[in-house]
């Protein structure tokens, strides 16, 4: 229905947010390409860790969005991730 909403050649997903593999195959389906798709490993040993790892990956794509590279802690977002 949100797809209705624009023109047929622009899509206005840009990326998705999951902890599920049935998640990428529901972003995938829209359009929203493999890369700008990101699931949290499903084993997160607590919802703290998890909710930080989810709470960084909005910073991060709101910093790319917004063109402010420089707030990027790119070290602990590499940390959080493995």
């Amino acid at each position: 229905k949100i797809r209705a909403l624009f023109p047929s050649d622009y899509n206005p997903f840009y990326a998705g947010f999951g902890n599920r593999d049935t998640d990428e195959l529901s972003y995938r389906k829209i359009g929203i390409p493999k890369g700008k798709i990101f699931i949290i490993k499903p084993k997160v040993r607590s919802l703290i860790c998890q909710l930080l790892i989810c709470f960084y990956f909005c910073l991060i794509l709101n910093d790319l969005l917004m063109l402010n590279l420089s707030r990027v802690k790119w070290p602990l977002i590499i940390a959080l991730i493995q």
